[in-house]
């Protein structure tokens, strides 16, 4: 492989890093303010997005620990990793899009069941 390849494949890792670090933070920003409207919310509503945010919480660290290992594994590697990581901050983004449509429309919600 070139030498202009192997930049090119290092840069655009690096690029990948910074993009799902500034996405995990995006996560971790409407997390904590899901999770200052569920304070205020009835109880009936809390328990219903409890499960929710047990998953949520499960797949930012996956993202974190993959992140995390993509800066030093093998072309090959990071390549698979990114999917997981954009995976999980996927999965993590619509928990908490659903929490937040819950906290919006509680009375639908228990409807809905």
């Amino acid at each position: 492989m070139s030498e202009s390849e192997l930049i090119h494949r290092d840069t655009a890792r690096e690029v990948f890093i910074e993009q799902s670090r500034a996405r995990l933070d995006e996560v971790r920003e409407i997390e904590a303010h899901v999770r200052e409207r569920i304070g205020d919310a009835p109880q009936a509503v809390q328990e219903n997005i409890s499960a929710c945010n047990l998953d949520i919480d499960r797949l930012i660290s996956q993202a974190e620990v993959e992140i995390d290992c993509i800066e030093n594994a093998e072309e090959h590697e990071w390549i698979a990793m990114r999917i997981r990581v954009d995976s999980a901050i996927g999965e993590a983004m619509g928990g908490l899009e659903r929490c937040s449509l819950i906290l919006d429309s509680p009375a639908e919600h228990v409807q809905w069941e």
